[in-house]
């Protein structure tokens, strides 16, 4: 599957993620995730709205890349690059450049449904924030510029102060009944964080990632934090 690389394990990992944080919400425990891959994303916030179905869900995604290609617009087929488009259910055709086989698309399909409920999309484009991002492909600005979602660059960040950024965030996502935190650790500058796989100049600093933390753990609102793309192997420190 050149186009969603190792979709079918990402398929059953989400599911057994998207299960097992039911059952940690049903029994009022807080699920903390951590993983390798971002694409646990799609299972985390499955779990999340299948718990809680009639509820709105608010997404920080806080990040060097936005995360919304499809298998029809991936230039990698790497399923990290993946997860909201498939949480927001968009195939982006508008930009497509991949011609994907059948079963691709089916397996893509059932990625997007996750869950006993099958609900797709499981949050809106609207109820989105980035923040950090950096490191995006047209394809993904476009649905960006599309559905407006929130962004706070770096140059945001540096000219206001982070807590700019995560004030407007969650005044933006005031609405929403419940907020769901992806902090991915190339968020950080390549000076702080080594031990992941696509890092990116410009990042926040240790102490701008630590009033991150401090501020979304501590949000009557949060119902899932998940820290996400570690992997110790390329941290030689």
């Amino acid at each position: 599957t050149p186009f969603c690389k190792h979709i079918f394990e990402i398929e059953k990992a989400s599911n057994l993620l998207n299960i097992e944080i039911e059952n940690q919400l049903n029994h009022n425990k807080f699920p903390l995730i951590l993983s390798g891959d971002h694409s646990n994303a799609i299972g985390g916030i499955s779990g999340v709205k299948n718990t809680y179905p009639d509820k709105r869900i608010g997404v920080i995604w806080v990040d060097a890349h936005a995360d919304l290609h499809s298998p029809y617009t991936t230039p990698s087929g790497n399923m990290h690059g993946m997860p909201l488009a498939a949480l927001i259910n968009t195939d982006n055709l508008k930009f497509q450049k991949n011609q994907i086989s059948e079963v691709e698309s089916n397996a893509w399909d059932r990625l997007k449904k996750i869950g006993r409920n099958s609900i797709s999309p499981k949050i809106d484009p609207e109820d989105i924030v980035f923040i950090g991002i950096r490191d995006a492909e047209k394809e993904e600005w476009g649905l960006i510029e599309e559905f407006g979602i929130k962004t706070f660059e770096p140059h945001d960040i540096q000219a206001h102060g982070i807590f700019y950024a995560i004030n407007n965030a969650l005044s933006h996502l005031d609405a929403c009944d419940l907020i769901y935190v992806s902090f991915d650790v190339d968020s950080l500058d390549p000076s702080v964080s080594v031990g992941t796989g696509t890092t990116a100049p410009d990042g926040l600093s240790f102490v701008e990632a630590e009033g991150v933390f401090k501020a979304f753990f501590n949000h009557p609102k949060l119902v899932a934090f998940e820290i996400t793309e570690i992997n110790p192997s390329l941290d030689q420190d």
